[in-house]
């Protein structure tokens, strides 16, 4: 019942135009760091061990801007599932190192594509697809079923 919920949240989200899902996830982000949510609080514990020399103002936001574009990735990902490529492809706006990506999956060796989990990875997984890369499926099944059901 409530993977069909979520299934079902999900599939209405991914319907918003992409500026009002970024505009929402960032008035998100903002309300799970005023509300004093797990995240948060996790995350400025986090840098305050990482980076013991900034102040508590300084890590607060950095820790605000951040939920901000975490919720953001979370209310685009629906979208990108479901519109897929080309559409993605349209919507990266640079690329650095590309002909060092293009070089390495043409040589048929294999290539691992090492990424930062910053901004929206799902873009990344779809654009890099469309250049003939390949990655491995989601092991559970619930998500399998969710990603299937949003590209529908």
């Amino acid at each position: 019942m409530r993977n069909t919920l979520v299934l079902w949240l999900l599939r209405l989200v991914s319907l918003l135009p992409l500026s009002i899902a970024r505009i929402k996830g960032a008035w998100l982000g903002r309300l799970l760091s005023v509300i004093g949510a797990q995240p948060p609080r996790i995350a400025r514990i986090n840098l305050s061990l990482c980076y013991p020399h900034l102040s508590d103002d300084e890590i607060k936001q950095i820790c605000d801007k951040r939920m901000s574009h975490l919720a953001q990735a979370v209310l685009e990902t629906p979208k990108v599932w479901r519109k897929g490529n080309p559409w993605v492809s349209k919507k990266v706006m640079a690329v650095k190192g590309l002909d060092l990506f293009e070089q390495a999956i043409a040589n048929d060796r294999g290539t691992i594509l090492v990424i930062p989990h910053q901004g929206n990875w799902e873009v990344l997984g779809l654009w890099a697809g469309e250049k003939k890369a390949q990655g491995n499926n989601p092991e559970q099944r619930w998500c399998q079923r969710m990603c299937a059901a949003l590209r529908r």
